[in-house]
């Protein structure tokens, strides 16, 4: 069955709205205020996704809607690694709960906001895609790189495993690189 997608983009449309749907899908991921968002996520946190957007620090950010329901989202920014230019997808990224409801399942949000955000980081000349993986999330690292990645984008995704924590953002993080 062909499903339906539609995305609104940060880049595309009036802020104060795109903000505000925005506001309506993390309070609901999260079923907090606005004022008590987890760390991240909030205006109050400097590291917060909603301040990041409040103070114009982002570069692109997406809202993935499958069936006309929301289904997940992530924005794109751009870093310095190895005294290169780089583009860090699925930033912030958050979701429905069942997003991973099958292993190797075609993903929507990999496939759509990853091409996205590479598009846009070649765009901007950016030498590499990377997207980051605290340390506590290695297994999701691993699925990703493993699995989902070759399901949904092809076995030949290009995308390489640090295998290590590398320091990302002065933070140790593992990383899954895409060279452009």
């Amino acid at each position: 069955m062909m499903r339906k997608y539609s995305i609104l983009s940060l880049r595309d449309i009036d802020k104060v709205l795109f903000t505000q749907k925005l506001e309506k899908e993390l309070t609901y991921k999260f079923q907090s205020t606005i004022e008590n968002l987890p760390i991240n996520y909030g205006y109050n946190d400097k590291q917060g996704l909603l301040y990041y957007i409040n103070n114009d620090l982002l570069d692109s950010y997406f809202i993935l809607y499958v069936d006309n329901k929301f289904k997940s989202a992530s924005g794109g920014i751009i870093r310095q690694y190895n005294n290169e230019k780089v583009y860090q997808g699925q930033w912030r990224f958050f979701n429905t709960p069942d997003i991973y409801s099958g292993l190797c399942k075609h993903s929507y949000s990999i496939d759509i906001l990853t091409n996205l955000q590479i598009k846009r980081a070649k765009e901007l000349f950016c030498s590499k895609f990377i997207i980051s993986y605290n340390l506590h999330n290695k297994r999701l690292h691993d699925i990703h790189y493993k699995y989902q990645f070759a399901k949904t984008l092809n076995d030949d995704h290009g995308f390489f495993s640090s295998g290590i924590p590398q320091m990302f953002n002065n933070v140790p993080q593992y990383l899954l690189i895409k060279n452009l």
